[in-house]
């Protein structure tokens, strides 16, 4: 593999997988401490299966509510450009036929 093979390799593996799996990690780390230990003596792997159970659904249920109506909403959007794209192409047409 060449340099460049190499940096879109490891860009991709970052951000598609490690970046997500350490910002996890990060927010669980920081939700326990600063806010859990404080007020209940869980042991922190209790912490962080509670994460997992409750967490990870709701914010995949979250997300894909998100994409749904961000699905709806970008195909508007999209189908909005190209009747004005189409209208300014008929607009031309007409004026080429006179």
């Amino acid at each position: 593999m060449n340099f460049k093979e190499l940096w879109y390799a490891f860009r991709v593996g970052h951000s598609t997988y490690l970046a997500y799996f350490f910002g996890f990690s990060n927010f669980t780390l920081i939700i326990y401490n600063f806010f859990i230990s404080s007020i209940v003596e869980i042991p922190f792997w209790v912490f962080v299966v509670l994460m997992i159970g409750i967490y990870l659904p709701l914010s995949s249920g979250v997300g894909s509510l998100h994409i749904k109506k961000q699905l709806k909403t970008d195909t508007t959007i999209h189908l909005k450009i190209v009747m004005d794209e189409l209208k300014e192409v008929k607009q031309m047409i007409k004026e080429l036929k006179k």
